[in-house]
């Protein structure tokens, strides 16, 4: 969910889920989608693919990652 409420939970929230790419990007600045996936799912106990896909929308919006489509590999930027 983007827009917060009271009963959220504020661990799968948007921009949790955007700190910890940007975490695992700054140790392998250049990582697959699945590989990503699959270390940031690691940390949550929730199915979180639907969030994980917003925040890398987010991410990229504010020009943090960028995507190369025909390797399918993201790239952290600053």
């Amino acid at each position: 969910m983007i827009k917060p409420h009271k009963f959220m939970n504020i661990n799968l929230s948007v921009l949790n889920v955007a700190y910890y790419i940007v975490t695992s990007l700054k140790v392998n600045k250049i990582m697959n989608y699945d590989e990503l996936l699959m270390r940031i799912s690691r940390n949550f106990e929730d199915d979180i693919k639907d969030i994980f896909i917003l925040a890398l929308t987010f991410l990229y919006s504010l020009g943090v990652i960028s995507y190369d489509k025909k390797k399918d590999n993201l790239e952290l930027l600053i």
